[in-house]
């Protein structure tokens, strides 16, 4: 996408890119340091797995289901 912005663009869509990055790693990763006090480290451990597994098959799913159509 960068190549497609104009000039003046770059630089907020690439810190948009960085942002939504840096997010998509750190909340889940904060969210399971709140949970494991209350739920256990392994259960922790456990429901991060399964959603890490599920986001995967997901987006199988989705990138299969797109290559379908073309």
């Amino acid at each position: 996408m960068l190549p497609y912005a104009e000039p003046g663009e770059r630089a907020g869509l690439l810190s948009a890119y960085f942002v939504v990055g840096y997010l998509s790693f750190s909340l889940p990763a904060l969210a399971a340091g709140f949970l494991a006090p209350i739920v256990g480290l392994t259960r922790t451990a456990d429901f991060y797995g399964i959603g890490v597994i599920l986001l995967a098959i997901t987006s199988l799913a989705i990138t299969l289901l797109r290559g379908r159509r073309e």
